[in-house]
């Protein structure tokens, strides 16, 4: 799996052996279209119904305990890479956030917002299967946004993007990216963050680490790479006026940056999106 997949309740059932570890670098989402499925995530036992969406957290025990015999599930794997390779905008609090340790892991959705989940699903699947073009994969792409923007539409509706219970390092976090997403033109430096919430570098990185899975470096680079690829997509700035807008010195060094990140310079991203 390169970027992300969808698999069907055969091929979710083949994978998910007993006691099964999520890897710590993957996101999954199962949605459940009929019937009936009950896991144990680290001995917790959990039932899920028709129009249940779960989100197993990374790097606990999973395995199934039963499955009724009409049940139809789809399920989304993907890595947490695509946030850097992608300009899917959810590398902030709500993202990290909710893919946190403490979050809520299900939900139940309405039968409309569901069904066009479902399609929009089976539509991806069916894409993936296809012999790779550069229009081929606009379409996947294109699919798999339509999936997570409307997956938290519904969630924002329930006001579901909030932890069981906030702790110290979860409202340090959270207040870094708040931060981070105002000053990332300015100032790069970790030690910037650290000072305005009284902290020392250290205990950031250690926080950001805990909470989101990345180090307080990645994550500002994370932010400058998403709005690049933002402005390198959506404008007709060149790349000497977007290196300027996110002050760096230079495009040089701009192109350094973004080279390192992505392995590819920002003129062969902009025009690999043609």
């Amino acid at each position: 799996m390169e970027n992300f997949n969808v698999f069907d309740q055969e091929e979710f059932i083949q994978q998910t052996v007993e006691n099964k570890r999520l890897k710590k670098d993957l996101i999954q989402t199962i949605f459940i279209q009929n019937g009936c499925l009950i896991i144990s995530q680290n001995e917790q036992e959990i039932k899920l119904k028709q129009h249940d969406v779960f989100f197993p957290e990374p790097n606990k025990l999973y395995r199934i305990i039963s499955k009724s015999s009409d049940l139809e599930l789809l399920s989304l794997v993907l890595t947490k890479k695509i946030l850097d390779t992608s300009i899917i905008d959810l590398s902030g609090y709500e993202y990290n956030h909710f893919f946190g340790a403490n979050r809520v892991n299900n939900y139940h959705f309405n039968k409309v917002e569901f069904s066009a989940l479902i399609e929009l699903l089976l539509q991806l699947k069916l894409r993936l299967q296809e012999k790779s073009n550069k229009f081929v994969r606009y379409i996947q792409y294109n699919l798999f946004y339509a999936i997570v923007y409307t997956t938290f539409s519904e969630l924002s509706k329930q006001e579901t993007i909030v932890v069981r219970k906030g702790t110290r390092k979860d409202e340090i976090v959270k207040q870094f990216l708040v931060d981070l997403n105002s000053y990332y033109r300015e100032n790069r430096d970790a030690k910037f963050y650290a000072d305005k919430l009284n902290i020392t570098v250290r205990y950031l990185t250690e926080c950001c680490k805990s909470i989101t899975g990345r180090t307080t470096k990645e994550l500002i680079s994370s932010v400058i790479i998403r709005q690049s690829k933002i402005l390198l997509s959506e404008t007709t700035k060149t790349v000497s006026e977007i290196s300027n807008e996110l002050n760096f010195s230079d495009q040089y060094s701009f192109g350094n940056f973004f080279k390192k990140q992505l392995k590819i310079s920002p003129t062969q991203f902009r025009k690999s999106l043609k």
